[in-house]
């Protein structure tokens, strides 16, 4: 992974190891990485867990685009990363959000 990345995943987590989650985290080329794991969470971080702990979650995913809006992205003006919707005048660059099985969030070019 080399583009800008956030990766969540509960420390107590019985279906995917965190331990996956970390070596992703240390094995990716990206320079702009975030690794949050969150003690005494299980698996849905989203949808599984007390009000509270998903509030955690989300305010976190969001504070981390919140930062990569701030502080822009030369991969993302590209040209190769844009995509022209039948205007030759015109080519718009379009974020794609992913988030994967394993509970990470990635912010990609498209």
């Amino acid at each position: 992974v080399s583009l800008p990345f956030l990766v969540v995943h509960g420390q107590e987590d019985q279906v995917t190891d965190p331990s996956v989650s970390k070596l992703l985290y240390e094995s990716a080329s990206s320079t702009d990485k975030t690794l949050r794991l969150y003690p005494g969470m299980w698996h849905a971080l989203t949808s599984g867990e007390p009000p509270e702990n998903i509030g955690l979650v989300f305010s976190d995913i969001i504070n981390w685009l919140d930062q990569q809006i701030a502080q822009g992205n030369s991969r993302l003006d590209s040209d190769h990363h844009k995509t022209d919707y039948g205007d030759p005048d015109s080519s718009l660059l379009v974020p794609r959000l992913t988030l994967s099985l394993a509970g990470s969030l990635s912010l990609k070019g498209r």
